[in-house]
């Protein structure tokens, strides 16, 4: 695996952890194995066995990250080097990822959004079209 690819891993399965732990306390193995199969569609020359030890590196380490810098650093590198169609590709991702465990929960959303708006996506990608009809859509008031 060459530094870009390796990077790149670490940018979109820090974004992904973001979005599967932190907006509701709880990393599925739903969720993680959703996290591996997306990483691997950037990076297909990666085993899942050597991307499965990255997120496994990143979550054993997860408690000693400042979140929110890395959150930002990320998310801003990504702006910055990818196209507007791979972005749009990282919220499907997203997507995917929250929805795995079969439910879409409102802070998931609400993350999903907050980076489509500072990625100025909002007005090319609606996350209702790609949240699969048997996944649970839960807002506030659920």
């Amino acid at each position: 695996m060459n530094d870009y690819d390796q990077n790149t891993i670490k940018l979109l399965a820090f974004i992904y952890i973001v979005l599967a732990f932190e907006t509701d306390k709880d990393l599925s193995d739903e969720e993680k194995g959703t996290i591996i199969k997306k990483l691997h569609d950037w990076v297909p020359n990666t085993t899942l066995l050597e991307l499965s030890a990255i997120l496994n590196e990143l979550l054993k380490n997860y408690d000693r990250i400042d979140t929110r810098q890395m959150l930002v650093t990320s998310g801003d590198t990504i702006n910055k080097f990818f196209s507007d169609e791979q972005k749009v590709t990282v919220i499907k991702d997203l997507v995917a990822i929250g929805a795995s465990d079969g439910v879409m929960y409102q802070s998931e959303r609400d993350f999903i959004e907050m980076i489509m708006l500072n990625w100025n996506l909002a007005e090319k990608i609606n996350i209702d079209d790609h949240i699969p009809s048997h996944v649970t859509k839960l807002d506030k008031n659920s």
